[in-house]
């Protein structure tokens, strides 16, 4: 039913003495082992992986949150009424799929091979998520002292994460220091002087300002670098005896052209070749994010082929020695399709609009809206799409869909055919995992946080 709605020097080297380096695919089967561990096999299209190369989520993690297994033979609505079978509430809520979170983490190491994602927080920092991605291996961009607690508490371990935010409070970035958090970016020259002041041993990430204009939300008039600014920013750092250790890049959230990843990869080329003259050696490259979820405008495997032909044809040799690293900060390619909204119908009202009285639109009200999880139409340039769960042929009627809050701007949709719906029933909402919940608020008491796990296969 279609319905279209869119982060001392001694004492710090001590701690680096201390430091320990940590340094594909479609889901076949899933297998329940007898030593405890939930085993999910990792098959490349072609070639069959042996045992020992299995990918696994511990059985402990999935027990701590009552995650449900399921088989691939089981649809969206067969699981949806699993659910709703036991549920005696009619509060929202939210099924997330963590097998299709591994299936999308192995889809990555498949092809790409060379990019060591750090999944990007913000994006959605559901704690379960978190240790999942942690579990399978996943490193993580950071945005915020929060964000960093957050991470800290699951890996214990502060080198898998970057602190991605170029313009960082003072006060963070001293926590970034007593954490062992190193690894920052920058993209001024202010944020140099804070840096040599609060976290002089930082290994040091230049943002640039590459195109974005094929991408729904566009980040360069905030963040990055020019290429004509490179050399005097890279200039003050070694003035300053700061380490620049890389380059980084973000083509913008919900990029719809793969050539937009490839041409960025080539301006860091030429960043790191004037960083050479300066004898700077650059030893990594971040490629921030961009890659899309359910979006098929671009398909990620076009995506990866020109991130896969970028860095060959600019940084072949250098990876050949490996003398280079490159990661990416991918949020929505992990988690969009992983969570399916289900909510209720809590109001309806019939209006007239016109005064001939010819005219009639049903209200309906739902119990989550822009305060809460549809605050991504706002954000995110979001057109979620609302089926109900009870399918019926039928007339559709012009209809208006208002959020539960008390403020008439919580409004979903305002014109939208849909069947005639009852008090009480139920709708859901798929690929409703990136944006939603992470910027979600409790304004007049109201928000969706009830999550229910599966794992299916």
């Amino acid at each position: 039913m279609p319905g279209s709605i869119d982060n001392e020097q001694t004492n710090h080297k001590e701690r680096q003495n201390q430091k320990q380096i940590n340094s594909s695919c479609q889901t076949d089967q899933i297998i329940v082992t007898t030593i405890d561990q939930f085993a999910v096999k990792l098959v490349d299209q072609q070639t069959r992986l042996q045992p020992s190369e299995f990918k696994t989520l511990d059985n402990s993690l999935l027990q701590k949150y009552g995650v449900k297994l399921y088989g691939s033979d089981r649809d969206t609505y067969d699981i949806i009424n699993d659910f709703l079978e036991d549920n005696q509430s009619e509060r929202a809520f939210y099924i997330i799929d963590l097998g299709a979170l591994t299936n999308s983490y192995a889809n990555w190491t498949r092809l790409l091979p060379n990019v060591t994602p750090y999944y990007a927080v913000k994006c959605n920092p559901n704690p379960v998520i978190l240790e999942a991605l942690a579990s399978l291996g996943c490193n993580f961009d950071c945005a915020s002292e929060n964000e960093i607690k957050a991470i800290n508490e699951i890996t214990k371990d502060p080198s898998r994460i970057i602190f991605a935010n170029p313009v960082k409070m003072s006060s963070q970035i001293r926590f970034a220091r007593s954490n062992d958090v190193d690894l920052m970016t920058y993209d001024s020259e202010e944020e140099l002087y804070k840096i040599k002041l609060y976290h002089p041993y930082a290994k040091l990430i230049l943002r640039l300002a590459v195109d974005d204009s094929k991408s729904k939300c566009r980040f360069n008039k905030k963040f990055g670098t020019k290429l004509g600014q490179v050399k005097e920013l890279l200039m003050i750092a070694k003035t300053l005896k700061l380490d620049v250790t890389g380059f980084s890049f973000h083509v913008g959230s919900g990029c719809s052209s793969e050539e937009s990843f490839y041409d960025a990869i080539h301006t860091c080329r030429q960043a790191a070749d004037i960083a050479k003259e300066l004898g700077i050696i650059i030893k990594m490259i971040d490629i921030g994010g961009g890659f899309p979820g359910v979006d098929r405008s671009v398909k990620f495997e076009d995506i990866a082929k020109r991130v896969n032909d970028g860095i060959g044809n600019f940084f072949g040799e250098e990876l050949e020695n490996g003398s280079i690293q490159f990661i990416a900060e991918p949020g929505r390619y992990f988690v969009e399709n992983t969570h399916t909204l289900v909510l209720n119908v809590i109001g309806k009202k019939r209006v007239i609009d016109d005064v001939d009285g010819d005219c009639e639109t049903i209200i309906y009200t739902l119990n989550d809206g822009v305060y809460g999880s549809f605050n991504c139409m706002i954000f995110d340039h979001c057109l979620p799409v609302i089926l109900p769960f009870n399918e019926r042929d039928g007339k559709l009627l012009k209809s208006r869909i208002f959020g539960i809050t008390c403020d008439s701007m919580d409004m979903i949709a305002d014109e939208i055919m849909l069947p005639d719906l009852a008090i009480g029933e139920w709708l859901y909402v798929e690929n409703f995992g990136s944006y939603t919940i992470a910027a979600s608020s409790s304004f007049n008491g109201f928000k969706t946080d009830v999550f229910k796990y599966i794992y299916r296969s």
